[in-house]
C-alpha cells in the first residue's frame, strides 16, 4: 500500500477521534429556557436559576439589568410573552428610566429595571 494512503487514514481517524471527543466532553446537564419556562436538560448541579427565563432577550441600556425592577404601572392588557406587551410612548419619551413592557401574571405591566451596581 502507499504511504501517502497511510496518511491520509491517520488524518481521518484523528479527526473522527477528535469529533467524538467533543461530543462527549460537551455538558448535557443544564437548565433550558424554553418558552419563558426554566426546563431542566439531563441532570444539573445547580439549582434551578433564580432569574427570569426569556427566549428572547431584551436589549438594555449599559448597566440596566432586569434581575431586579420596579413595576410603574400594571395594566388590565391580557399577555403570554412579553413580545405581546408594547410600552406607550409616554413611558419611552422619558428620561429617568429605560422603561419597557413585561408579561407578569399574564398582564401587560411597565417596569423601571434596575440599575447594575457592581
Amino acid at each position: 500500500m502507499n504511504k501517502k494512503f497511510f496518511v491520509y487514514l491517520f488524518v481521518l481517524i484523528a479527526i473522527v477521534l477528535f469529533v467524538c471527543f467533543l461530543f462527549l466532553r460537551s455538558n448535557e446537564d443544564y437548565w433550558l429556557c424554553k418558552d419563558n419556562q426554566w426546563i431542566k436538560h439531563g441532570n444539573p448541579d445547580s439549582n434551578m436559576p433564580t432569574s427570569r427565563c426569556r427566549e428572547n432577550k431584551i436589549d438594555l441600556p449599559n448597566g440596566y439589568t432586569l434581575d431586579k425592577y420596579i413595576i410603574e404601572k400594571n395594566t388590565d392588557v391580557f399577555c403570554i410573552k412579553d413580545e405581546e406587551c408594547k410600552t406607550p410612548d409616554e413611558y419611552l419619551l422619558q428620561s429617568r428610566c429605560p422603561f419597557i413592557s413585561l408579561c407578569l401574571e399574564k398582564k401587560c405591566s411597565i417596569v423601571c429595571p434596575s440599575m447594575n451596581i457592581q
